[in-house]
């Protein structure tokens, strides 16, 4: 439930849930970080900057209650902007020539930021994707009847 109003998770976490939202909080600070990173990028850093903290905003909806439909969400965004980021790389490597011509140190700390971004970017996929499985194990739990019984259906996932 994407709604600021009901912060509170709908079933109890389990050791494994609560393992993979820490992480997820920590690849939200990183997206606030990056996004602030992004603001100092100029004309071309700000759109991508509040995008970084739509992302932090939607990672913390996620982990704050345990949903597995925001943290698929999330993965989808995050997805887009790994393809963003893909572009950017090959259009450096495509107009190499014309990419060191002026105001080439805010070009170059755009590079930088943007590749710091690609790795957050796979990192954050791959805790998404764990906390998804999790996620939904809980929830398919409490749905079925079965209490908290995450560990075996994430393995079976």
């Amino acid at each position: 439930m994407m709604c600021c109003c009901d912060l509170n998770p709908r079933v109890v976490p389990s050791p494994e849930a609560e393992r993979w939202s820490k992480y997820m909080k920590i690849v939200a600070v990183l997206h606030l970080v990056l996004g602030l990173m992004y603001f100092f990028c100029g004309d071309s850093g700000i759109m991508t900057g509040i995008t970084e903290l739509i992302s932090a905003w939607i990672l913390f909806m996620a982990f704050r209650t345990l949903d597995y439909c925001t943290t698929s969400i999330y993965i989808w965004f995050i997805i887009i902007g790994l393809m963003g980021k893909l572009v950017i790389v090959g259009g450096i490597i495509q107009f190499a020539d014309k990419f060191f011509t002026k105001d080439k140190g805010l070009k170059i700390y755009y590079v930088v930021v943007s590749s710091i971004a690609f790795i957050l970017y796979c990192f954050a996929l791959y805790v998404a994707y764990r906390a998804y499985k999790e996620f939904k194990a809980l929830a398919l739990g409490l749905q079925f009847g079965g209490g908290n019984i995450p560990s075996v259906i994430a393995t079976s996932i």
